[in-house]
Formats: structure tokens, C-alpha cells, sequence
């Protein structure tokens, strides 16, 4: 039997945010385990040596077996998914109210949970609203955003 596990959890609603290290574990109560195999279409292979690595960003399938030390092949394991999204965060803009304070939130690409929030001063020049933030970065340290000055037009 061969199991497949990510390095960590997810970071934020199911996705990771930077690539993530995947460990195959095999066991055979009988002469042993031999090699483990693994594939990311299901139809090439390639021996388990190192830790393969999810980089590419979208949902990605990693297929996996291990033949033990009497020639005899598991069965292709279910395969381990990850979702991974390598985006910048993008601004999203919620709450304006009657004095020009907006509560801002950045999300990834995938729309997941904020990374950062703070608050904006607009300014309205010739009827169009000019917003400047300076979000405060998430408490979670693996998340992908930092503190930094954005300026947009909403």
C-alpha cells in the first residue's frame, strides 16, 4: 500500500500558496517494499527517489505505486490532489461608507481567504473616486502578501 502526504495543510480554503513537497510512504507485510512510482498524467513514471514537487500552479493529480521486493505490483493508489495558486494577491474593496472609509481585503486569484486588510482614504477627483490603502498583512507568516502602499481606482 502507498500513501501519498503534502508537507503541510493547505493555507487557505483547500489551496496552497507556494509550491508544496509531497512524501510517498509504502508498506508490504510480505518480502518488502522494492520502489514506489509516481506520475503526474497517470502515464508516464517515475521512481520515487526525492520528494516530487507541485509547482504549477491549478489543480494538480499525482498517481502513485509500489511494487514489492517479489516482483509484485500494488494497485495504482488514488491520487493525491493539490490545488496550488501562485497569484499575487489582487484588491477587493467592500464597505464604503458615508465618511470615505473602506474596509480592504486582499484574496488571491482563487478568491480564498483574505490575506490582508486595512483601511483606504478616497479621494474624489473630477466625480471619480481615488482610493490608497496600506493593508495590514495577515497574522498567518506563509501568507503571500506583505505590507505595502496600493493605489486604485474604483
Amino acid at each position: 500500500m502507498t500513501t501519498c502526504a503534502p508537507d503541510r495543510a493547505p493555507d487557505h480554503g483547500g489551496w496552497y500558496t507556494y509550491p508544496v513537497t509531497l512524501t510517498l510512504n509504502a508498506t508490504d507485510s510480505g518480502s518488502g517494499v522494492a520502489k514506489t512510482f509516481y506520475s503526474f498524467d497517470g502515464a508516464t513514471w517515475e521512481e520515487y527517489t526525492t520528494p516530487p514537487v507541485v509547482d504549477d500552479p491549478g489543480a494538480t493529480s499525482v498517481w502513485h505505486y509500489s511494487e514489492d521486493a517479489a516482483g509484485n505490483t500494488g494497485a495504482t493508489a488514488d491520487p493525491c490532489s493539490v490545488k496550488l495558486d501562485l497569484a499575487d494577491p489582487e484588491p477587493y474593496l467592500s464597505g464604503v461608507s458615508a465618511v470615505a472609509m473602506v474596509d480592504v481585503r486582499l484574496h488571491n486569484a482563487a478568491g480564498v481567504t483574505p490575506v490582508a486588510s486595512g483601511q483606504a482614504h478616497v479621494v474624489w477627483e473630477n466625480g471619480t473616486p481615488s482610493i490608497s490603502s496600506t493593508p495590514r498583512p495577515s497574522r498567518d507568516r506563509r501568507a503571500r502578501s506583505g505590507c505595502a502602499s496600493r493605489s486604485m481606482t474604483a
